[in-house]
């Protein structure tokens, strides 16, 4: 894992802690867009603290769809929920936020669908990996 992606990646497992994310709703495998739902105004709510410059750092994580970001097996903001964020009334801090939140959606996903932490959630059930 590249240092710099290190950043998105401890932040979604803090989050995936904070917030009690499961692993699945019911039964069925919980999708980028679920996390998204359930968990996106608590997690606005937590970016709504930081700074600017913070926010571009997350937002710059998000990552673009195409072929090879299908591939590869990493969510896109799109398949997050498929552009429907952008307002052309918000602010610039509002789009944001909103770019932030989408992309560390994706990341929680991401997370959670690796099997390393699939791994680590058999031997320690209910703790996230330090």
């Amino acid at each position: 894992m590249r240092k710099s992606h290190q950043y998105i990646f401890n932040l979604a497992l803090t989050l995936i802690q904070q917030l009690q994310v499961p692993q699945s709703l019911g039964g069925s495998a919980l999708g980028p867009q679920d996390i998204y739902t359930q968990f996106g105004e608590k997690i606005v709510a937590k970016l709504k603290k930081m700074n600017p410059e913070t926010l571009g750092r997350i937002s710059s994580f998000g990552l673009e769809y195409d072929t090879l970001t299908a591939w590869s097996g990493k969510t896109s903001l799109y398949e997050v929920h498929c552009g429907s964020y952008l307002g052309k009334y918000q602010s610039g801090r509002g789009l944001l936020i909103e770019i932030a939140c989408t992309a560390i959606c994706a990341q929680i996903f991401d997370t959670l669908r690796s099997s390393e932490f699939k791994e680590w959630n058999k031997i320690f059930p209910g703790r996230v990996p330090a």
